[in-house]
């Protein structure tokens, strides 16, 4: 009957299915509704015995009674003829993510949003090679240091690929509440601090780049359908949510007082990614905005389309006053509207069991007296569609008819896209069956992901490549060397094949070498014989390869007592005390380079920044490498580096501060420097003293004025006359910070490059240009070139020539101002060049960050005219000057 229906349903088709589940469906006759029978289904529950299984409601209908079944139909139609024929009790259980409830007389099938996939399809337990299961990616800070948004792409679709191929398979096996098209990913905030215990699900610190890749992964997940979501993406978390337990302030008790410059050009722009790519949702964060939860109030978004304040810079508050909120937190809808205003279709989840932290976290007053039912229904009030992990009662006065069917419509059009309302026959992404959980290919892009994210951070002459005919012994030493869970980071669960560590793969790369070992109980925790043991084992060895890093995965390879190696962890939860290396692993690198003769060689497994600038600075350390959490394939693309398959070419997305920056409090989350104030991230941060400054004021403790001491890679620091100095336990005078270890963007090759500017072409707000990249070195290699821009303004340090261009451009002080150093205004990548060859690369330089709104990248209402050099890679001078018009 389906096959013969006519393409547009004429009045009966569509009045008479709604009249017959009036009649079918229990009448709506109850004061009170409640998702507290709506269970958790963990998949080894959920993958039951045939004879046990239900039918499938779906299964059993006549799919031409129900129009939302029509997939010939648009989908609004669909969406809004399945919202009529619902009961309010069936209404409410479809806005819990835990499960939204089945509907068998109307064909509704239950449904389990809560999946994560950040880094690859999470199910089953880690090592289980028996579940079906897809590879596990690196974690994504290692896909942004490859600076290669196709390969995101590449990397997000074949997750989406996998997911979906998961989900057809568990609905024709007859699972009771299927999972798989819907993914609490991608994480797409901004890192303001190297101390955060989840920077490592995000995509760095530079809002051009995490926009980008926000952009990527969304479309990669979702597919290009058009009509259908292959899976739907949840970017999170909005916004704010940067810090997760630091000094007595919590994620649930933090209040983010943004100034509103920081919110259009820094923390608004990764979600415009997210906006622009068509993103099925939003997850709000748990901390609260201006002094409103997330899930309560949204507002940034709106500015962007709005007047935006200036006097002061600080958010305006969309909550009330604590003292007028008392006894109940009264939500204003301001930022969730905002993010309507965008011209964004998708809907709005709580972080999970958001409402019971609002209702039950100081600072008191709790939201509306600790009262659950009341603070879910707020939510729902402000614009949120969905709670997430949250069991709750509603009463008819709680949500008007409207307020529950704005939610409900929102949540039922992404089940509408996702096909939970097509026929097996009409499933658009019904090609990818079990052979698309896990392929070949996707192996291939895992690897090569993680070859394109390591980071070279430290290489002394003839250290790396290692040359394998010339070992005939290799010490592989560390924490971090054998243990998988570590390598994977977090939200991981099991893969198709052997995660393999870096201990493995040293020895597949070295069949004829013996590569020696201590074990876990050496490897694990520090004691006098177990350094003593690896010592020997280093110095027997023609080459010793040390594992070093931190732990964000929440189980410890380590027992419970002695000195570990691998605490603490630092994850969801968790953030960093100190930059350091644990204090077990920094005394086993010295005694290694103290007591041996051969060369190290470091890796770094681990969430963010470590402060290695003594590994740095020791002659004993040959080179330093940054792995990142490289997932199940990961230590092959280490072993690929380390004996010089390949050459390194990824580059650090985030500045790798020293443990001076701990100083900073992490609950100021300004981002531009003042006078009394350093600022965050390479682009707003103003740094003073080079490390030699910090070195002789450790010595002597006393105030030491460094001016002179300026490093040149930084620019200049302020006004002529300004000096900076440290007095013990604060920066006295305009405040700086000690500069970097490693720039954003560092990055070391085993060969060298030259850039030069073939053609620059300047017009309004932006530029083009075209570069020529040559490998220079002996070694074929591929590279990222880094466009920044930084301004230079209309003053006579611009140049005569500059200064006519200026004047013709029509450019005034008036609107030739910025409080940003320099930012990022494009990346492309090479590539691989042999030695000699070179290429030409296009970039497109826009000043304003790609922003879909009106405001510019350099937090000014429109970029700055006047002049800007330019630079491409942090390595590179700066090789250009071009004024830009208005």
């Amino acid at each position: 009957m389906g096959s013969r229906r006519p393409r547009t349903a004429p009045l009966l088709l569509l009045l008479a299915p709604l009249l017959l589940a009036a009649t079918v469906c229990a009448e709506d006759q109850s004061e009170q509704y409640t998702s507290e029978w709506v269970g958790e289904y963990p998949l080894e529950q959920l993958l039951l015995p045939q004879s046990s299984r239900p039918i499938a409601a779906a299964a059993a209908v006549n799919p031409a009674l129900w129009p939302w079944y029509n997939h010939a139909l648009p989908v609004e139609a669909r969406v809004e003829a399945l919202l009529k024929a619902m009961t309010t009790q069936e209404k409410v259980a479809q806005l819990q993510t835990e499960t939204a409830q089945a509907v068998p007389c109307l064909g509704v099938p239950a449904f389990g949003w809560w999946v994560e996939c950040l880094h690859g399809l999470r199910t089953g337990a880690v090592g289980d090679v028996k579940a079906a299961s897809g590879v596990s990616y690196p974690m994504n800070i290692g896909w942004a240091a490859a600076f290669d948004d196709a390969l995101a792409y590449r990397a997000a679709n074949e997750i989406g690929d996998a997911m979906r191929a998961m989900y057809n398979k568990v609905v024709r096996e007859g699972q009771l509440v299927p999972l798989f098209t819907n993914c609490f990913g991608p994480h797409v905030h901004i890192v303001r601090d190297p101390r955060w215990g989840r920077l490592c699900e995000t995509f760095g610190e530079d809002p051009l780049l995490s926009r980008n890749y926000a952009a990527a992964f969304v479309r990669g997940l979702q597919g290009d359908n058009g009509t259908y979501i292959k899976v739907g993406a949840t970017c999170k978390h909005f916004i704010n949510n940067d810090l997760e337990s630091w000094r007595g302030t919590t994620r649930y008790t933090m209040d983010a007082r943004p100034d509103v410059r920081d919110v259009r050009d820094t923390w608004m722009v990764p979600f415009e990614g997210c906006i622009e790519a068509k993103a099925q949702s939003f997850m709000c964060s748990y901390n609260r905005c201006a002094s409103c939860h997330a899930a309560h109030a949204t507002g940034p978004l709106k500015w962007h389309h709005g007047r935006v304040p200036t006097q002061p810079h600080s958010l305006p508050p969309t909550c009330p006053s604590e003292q007028t909120m008392a006894p109940h937190r009264v939500p204003n809808p301001q930022l969730l509207n905002g993010l309507r205003g965008t011209g964004w279709e998708g809907h709005v989840t709580t972080d999970c069991n958001a409402p019971k932290h609002a209702s039950s976290k100081p600072p008191k007053p709790n939201m509306n007296g600790g009262n659950l039912n009341k603070t879910v229904a707020d939510a729902f009030k402000a614009g949120t569609d969905l709670i997430c992990k949250e069991s709750y009662s509603l009463i008819p006065s709680d949500l008007t008819t409207a307020e529950l069917d704005r939610a409900t419509r929102r949540v039922l059009r992404a089940r509408v896209r996702m096909g939970h309302f097509n026929l097996p026959t009409a499933q658009p992404f019904a090609h990818l069956n079990d052979n698309a959980i896990s392929t070949k290919q996707y192996a291939n892009t895992a690897r090569e992901l993680a070859r394109k994210s390591i980071v070279l951070l430290k290489n002394q002459p003839g250290a790396l490549p290692l040359r394998p005919a010339a070992l005939k012994q290799v010490a592989v030493l560390g924490p971090f060397a054998n243990v998988k869970e570590y390598l994977l980071g977090k939200y991981y669960g099991a893969t198709p094949s052997e995660v393999v560590t870096p201990l493995a793969a040293v020895r597949l790369a070295l069949p004829g070498a013996a590569v020696t070992w201590g074990g876990d109980a050496n490897a694990l925790k520090w004691t006098d014989a177990n350094e003593k043991a690896d010592v020997a084992r280093c110095q027997a060895a023609g080459a010793c390869i040390l594992v070093l890093g931190s732990r964000t995965s929440k189980k410890a390879a380590s027992s419970g007592g002695g000195n570990p190696y691998d605490q603490p962890f630092e994850g969801e939860g968790t953030d960093r005390e100190t930059l350091r290396l644990n204090p077990y692993q920094d005394r086993l690198w010295k005694a290694l380079a103290s007591r041996t003769t051969k060369p190290l060689v470091v890796v770094l497994v681990h969430n963010g920044p470590i402060d290695v600038s003594e590994l740095q600075a020791s002659p004993r350390v040959a080179a330093i490498l940054s792995a990142w959490y490289p997932g199940q394939l990961g230590s092959l693309a280490l072993a690929d580096i380390l004996f010089g398959k390949v050459s390194p070419s990824g580059r650090t997305p985030l500045s790798w501060y020293k443990e001076s920056y701990t100083q900073l409090p992490m609950t100021d989350i300004r981002m531009r420097s003042s006078a009394t104030y350093p600022g965050r991230t390479y682009r707003c941060a103003v740094h003073c003293c080079c490390s030699v400054c910090l070195e002789v004021l450790l010595l002597f403790a006393r105030k030491l004025r460094c001016a002179a001491l300026q490093s040149k890679a930084y620019g200049p620091l302020g006004s002529s006359g300004s000096a900076c100095y440290y007095q013990p336990g604060k920066w006295a005078g305009p405040q700086r910070m000690e500069a970097p270890l490693y720039d954003f963007g560092h990055g070391l090759s085993y060969t060298t490059f030259s850039i030069g500017v073939r053609s620059l072409v300047a017009y309004a707000g932006a530029a083009h240009a075209t570069v020529a990249v040559r490998n220079t070195g002996g070694f074929p290699a591929d590279t990222a070139v880094l466009a920044f821009m930084r301004y230079v303004g209309i003053s006579p340090a611009a140049g005569p020539g500059m200064r006519t261009a200026i004047r013709l451009s029509g450019c005034n002080a008036a609107v030739g101002s910025t409080e940003l150093v320099k930012r990022l205004v494009g990346y492309r990548r090479t590539t691989q060049l042999a030695p000699g060859a070179s290429t030409t690369l296009t970039f497109k330089l826009d000043v304003g960050g790609g922003s879909r709104s009106a405001w510019a990248g350099f937090g000014d209402p429109a970029p700055p005219c006047g002049a800007y050099s330019l630079r491409f890679g942090v390595d590179q001078p700066e090789i250009a000057t071009v004024v830009l018009t208005r």
